[in-house]
């Protein structure tokens, strides 16, 4: 993902992409590409992230077991750490189709959009935002407000 990141970065940076909520205006500055795209996860721990299905069959590793088909090829899987099969996490599944740039660039707009829906939890530093891309899938956005930065976003159907 180095070569995508060096493209997000270049992106976000050239066009400035924000929000507003409660009147404030929220840069985003940074997107968590590893994971998001590439699942990252601990030996130790439970897989986490492996929202977009990076370079196609990337997620091969994370043993997944599709759950249940949704629109536009969006699908919800159970995802398994290849290294200790107890470890599992459910995961929503852009459509493959997708590539990351696609992906992150449809979480921006929805943050961006008119219609979407903003939870905020002061405790952790987050903005949860909620809403449709343009295509009818809805995504579910994690803001971290201190590092400026999209912690994850995610479609969502069920």
């Amino acid at each position: 993902l180095q070569t995508y990141r060096a493209q997000i970065k270049n992106f976000l940076e050239t066009h400035k992409p924000y929000f507003m909520h409660d009147g404030i205006i929220y840069p985003i500055e940074d997107i968590a590409s590893y994971h998001i795209h590439a699942g990252d996860y601990y030996r130790k721990e439970r897989p986490s992230g492996a929202h977009s299905n990076y370079g196609g069959n990337q997620l091969n590793y994370f043993n997944p077991q599709i759950q249940s088909h949704g629109p536009l090829g969006v699908q919800d899987a159970m995802l398994f750490n290849s290294r200790n099969r107890n470890l599992k996490k459910p995961s929503s599944l852009y459509p493959e189709s997708w590539s990351e740039f696609v992906c992150d660039l449809n979480a921006i707009k929805v943050m961006m959009s008119d219609t979407a829906e903003f939870s905020v939890d002061l405790s952790k530093g987050i903005i949860n935002i909620t809403g449709y891309a343009s295509q009818g899938i809805k995504i579910q956005i994690g803001y971290d407000i201190k590092t400026k930065r999209i912690k994850t976003h995610f479609s969502k159907f069920n």
